[in-house]
Formats: C-alpha cells, sequence, structure tokens
C-alpha cells in the first residue's frame, strides 16, 4: 500500500508527465507558441493611457498572465529527464 507522500509524488509526476505531453504534441506546439506571445513571453510590455499614466490594474493583469506561462514551463520542465 502506498503511503501518502507516494500518493502525491504519483499526482504530481503524472500531472507534469500530461503537461509535458499537451504542450509537445504537433498541436500543443501551436497553442504553446501562441501562449507565449499572448502571455507577454516575448516582450516586455507596460502599457501607459492616454494621459500618460501607467494602469496598475493592467500591470497586475498582465502579470497575472505571464505566471499562467511560467507555471506551465515550469510544470513541463519539473522531473524532466
Amino acid at each position: 500500500m502506498k503511503s501518502e507522500k507516494e500518493k502525491a509524488v504519483e499526482v504530481v509526476e503524472n500531472r507534469n508527465r500530461a503537461y509535458r505531453s499537451v504542450f509537445t504534441s504537433d498541436k500543443g506546439k501551436i497553442v504553446y507558441d501562441d501562449l507565449e506571445v499572448f502571455c507577454g513571453q516575448t516582450a516586455s510590455e507596460v502599457r501607459a493611457t492616454a494621459t500618460g499614466m501607467i494602469d496598475p490594474y493592467d500591470v497586475v493583469y498582465r502579470e497575472g498572465m505571464r505566471r499562467v506561462f511560467l507555471r506551465i514551463v515550469s510544470l513541463m520542465k519539473e522531473g524532466e529527464k
């Protein structure tokens, strides 16, 4: 019988394999590349309003998008051999 720790490790390993499987498939690579651009990984971007002010809500929103993409990248790399 597996311990709780062994079960948790198995869940994490299965999840990471699933991410790699999805995003390394031919169609997954297309989605990955699109998300990379959409989530702001290819260019740093801070937008100013018409008055020249930086919108802090926009900055937080963009950082959230970036974090989602970084999670995908991280999960794909975890346990990679």
